[in-house]
């Protein structure tokens, strides 16, 4: 991609624009999932359709290596004296493991509104 001057922008959008990719990258992991489950199921897919979710799965890890350099560069420019309040965020994660990644190291169980730990089944 060509070199091209950018102007600052405020973190809101920035944020936003970054979650409507992961989004979209959610959307297109569900659609291979449903591929390989109908699969192991016994649909029998095309050659096309496996190599249309082929691509798929790289498209989707090659979003996801672009997007950590992303986010991995905004991080270095983050002012280390802004503090952001994340219990909202961290709370709505359902996922265990990536609620404490996300948070770091905690002593104490990251509990939602209605009682229940965060994350506590890591099921699919």
């Amino acid at each position: 991609m060509p070199k091209v001057e950018i102007a600052p922008v405020a973190m809101g959008p920035l944020l936003s624009r970054v979650s409507v990719q992961l989004q979209e990258l959610q959307r297109n992991g569900r659609v291979v999932e449903d591929a390989i489950a109908r699969s192991l199921l016994g649909d029998e897919l095309s050659i096309k359709e496996n190599l249309t979710n082929l691509q798929g799965i790289d498209s989707i890890v090659q979003v996801l290596g672009e997007l950590e350099k992303y986010i991995g560069n905004l991080a270095d420019q983050a002012c280390s004296d802004h503090l952001v309040d994340i219990n909202v965020s961290v709370q709505e994660i359902k996922l265990r493991d990536l609620a404490r990644n996300l948070v770091g190291p905690l002593t104490e169980a990251i509990v939602d509104e209605d009682g229940g730990v965060s994350g506590e089944v890591d099921l699919f």
